[in-house]
């Protein structure tokens, strides 16, 4: 897993997979980025790149 820093200085942890036209997911409150592994495969099997993150505070990401 991939990390940003971001502006305040908060790593957020992100995936980003596959190629071609970018699908983007967000998880709701308290859920991390791996809840999407399903809708991952299935996407990156159909040729979509899949960027999936962890908020602030959640999952990988800094819980500063």
């Amino acid at each position: 897993m991939k990390k940003l820093l971001t502006d305040n200085g908060v790593n957020l942890a992100y995936t980003d997979r596959g190629k071609g036209r970018a699908v983007v997911f967000i998880a709701g409150y308290s859920a991390p980025s791996v809840g999407w592994c399903a809708q991952e495969k299935a996407l990156l099997k159909a040729g979509y790149r899949v960027i999936c993150f962890d908020r602030r505070s959640h999952g990988r990401s800094d819980n500063p």
